[in-house]
């Protein structure tokens, strides 16, 4: 992969003197060995970020790490912060129910003459995710990814998570207000920061980052994705506009032009109520795209796409959660991601989210374009509750601040919040072709702050699962009974497997600490505990699993490589 494209799991600042690998060498060999125990904690700092040209642009290794990593979540042991057995299968009886069951909003079955009403059509897939504080709790997944093949859906399925890409989106702009450098300001006006002019460059008239990240420089007439269909109707066709631009279709400040006269035609609200604004989020991802691509942003993290994943994946702080599987979706790469989930219509039928002429194409992807695993959507929620990209006394007092109401709730910055009288909780909803999406933190002052997650490959499956499992967990936890799904196969990884793989993350993860604390990203550390490592067989071995993406070989290699090590 080219130097400088990765990112690692542990830190994230730019700024570290990077050493000569020969001072690295003269320490004493004590550290240099703890330093060489890097095994999968390695692997997720040798993850690389999407690239916009070749086969395979969303990286297959990703998907496959994460596939072995995350697979301990699906039964994590209470004694590690898991869930009992009995929680989880009272947690999968109300999947089973909810892929069959409408629910309203409050997490209870709707009923028809005292009958729960059911789907005309199962609900192919579904995964969920349970946070406690801090950390993951459970993971599962459910049924099928696909139907046809009977591909099953897994910890380790990508799926769309449609308007929860809000999220990613405003993390990503108000990263770009906390940096130390020329940072963006949330109360200047967004166009001014892009040195554009209202009412010459753009037909509208200014508004903020606040009020754009807070729905309140929205539209107040029109349709919520709005584009110049004369000129853009479809991908080929912005290709065809930007033809010396490589994939244009992933530039929003290029694709900006494509919906910009359009829009200045619409009646826009400054300031006001809380309209709900697609363009508004592309707005924020144009901003993103043209400030990342200032001098003073590292090559690697340039572009709205690139710095999504290094600095809003990827974390910002040694302890970061990291979501490593972030992807765009769109028309040239949804056969690219792995394992993706097909997505269906509420009758079943399949649907193509990258089908830009069904959707339509004003660039989705600020607004509504990512794709992830479950557990990276459970890290979202881990990075919502700490300082992981801002700090979390700023997405309390910002983030979580109400902008105004929301149907039955209220709006904050890149968040969807109770309504007023309601159990506090904050979080995100997202619908788009084929998928559903949600999360939802209840912060408590006298119990564990539950977070709960799930994403299905249906449209418009309804929110009310998260809910229901948050019902569930603040009950007793009945015992004795095993959790899963029959109808779903296991996870690629053996119990044997995900034994070692707990067994030595904590020691791995700190080990890989202290090499990136020497280095300005994932490849720069990767290469000098390579150095390390290949002085022995054990090694060598542990380091050929690594770079061929065998994950589940350099599991099993690190015990002989520890053995071989001086101490």
């Amino acid at each position: 992969m080219p130097r400088g494209t990765e990112r690692s799991m542990d830190s994230k600042d730019s700024t570290r003197n990077i050493p000569d690998h020969n001072e690295t060498a003269r320490r004493p060999a004590v550290l240099r060995t703890r330093l060489a125990l890097v095994s999968l904690s390695a692997a997720i700092m040798s993850a690389c970020a999407p690239v916009l040209e070749g086969p395979d642009q969303c990286k297959d290794k990703n998907i496959d790490l994460l596939e072995i990593t995350d697979a301990k979540y699906t039964s994590l042991p209470e004694g590690e912060g898991g869930l009992s057995a009995g929680k989880r299968a009272e947690i999968d009886a109300i999947v089973a129910t909810y892929r069959n069951v409408f629910y309203t909003d409050n997490g209870q079955p709707k009923l028809v003459n005292d009958l729960p009403l059911v789907r005309d059509k199962p609900i192919a897939g579904c995964a969920i995710a349970v946070t406690r504080d801090t950390q993951i709790a459970y993971l599962q997944g459910y049924g099928f990814a696909d139907i046809n093949s009977l591909r099953s859906f897994t910890v380790a399925t990508p799926s769309a998570i449609g308007s929860i890409s809000k999220t990613l989106t405003a993390l990503g702009t108000l990263a770009l207000s906390k940096r130390a450098v020329d940072p963006l300001s949330l109360d200047t006006g967004v166009l001014a920061q892009m040195q554009l002019t209202p009412l010459v460059d753009v037909a509208w008239s200014e508004f903020t980052v606040r009020q754009m990240l807070g729905h309140r420089a929205g539209f107040v007439g029109g349709t919520n994705m709005v584009w110049d269909p004369l000129a853009f109707d479809d991908g080929p066709s912005i290709a065809a506009a930007f033809p010396n631009i490589e994939r244009p279709s992933l530039r929003p400040l290029f694709v900006f032009q494509s919906y910009k006269t359009q829009a200045g035609n619409q009646p826009h609200g400054i300031g006001g109520t809380v309209t709900y604004s697609n363009p508004g989020y592309s707005m924020a991802g144009t901003l993103i795209d043209y400030r990342s691509r200032q001098a003073d942003i590292p090559t690697y993290q340039q572009g709205y796409e690139s710095y999504l994943w290094h600095t809003v994946g990827r974390g910002t702080k040694a302890n970061a959660p990291n979501m490593t599987s972030m992807c765009l979706a769109t028309d040239f790469r949804t056969n690219d991601i792995k394992n993706l989930a097909t997505g269906y219509d509420q009758d079943g039928s399949q649907l193509s989210f990258g089908d830009s002429s069904t959707v339509g194409w004003g660039w989705e992807g600020p607004s509504g374009g990512w794709t992830l695993t479950i557990g990276d959507l459970a890290r979202l929620m881990l990075i919502l509750q700490s300082d992981a990209v801002v700090p979390k006394a700023f997405i309390d007092s910002d983030m979580r601040a109400s902008q105004g109401p929301f149907g039955s709730n209220r709006m904050g910055l890149g968040l969807e919040l109770a309504g007023a009288g309601s159990d506090g909780w904050f979080g995100k909803g997202g619908n788009i072709l084929g998928y559903t999406a949600d999360f939802k933190i209840w912060p408590s002052t006298q119990g564990p702050d539950w977070g709960v997650a799930f994403m299905c490959n249906q449209k418009q499956a309804g929110p009310g699962l998260t809910r229901a499992i948050q019902r569930a967990l603040q009950g007793a936890a009945p015992g004795g009974v095993q959790s899963g799904d029959p109808g779903v196969a296991p996870p690629t990884a053996t119990p044997a497997t995900i034994s070692l793989v707990k067994r030595y993350e904590s020691q791995v993860r700190s080990v890989a600490a202290r090499y990136l604390t020497d280095a300005n990203g994932g490849e720069r550390a990767w290469t000098m505990a390579k150095a390390d490592l290949i002085r022995s067989s054990a090694g060598r071995t542990l380091v050929d699993a690594i770079e061929r993406g065998d994950y589940v070989s350099a599991a099993y290699a690190v015990p002989a490589a520890l053995q071989t090590l001086p101490r």
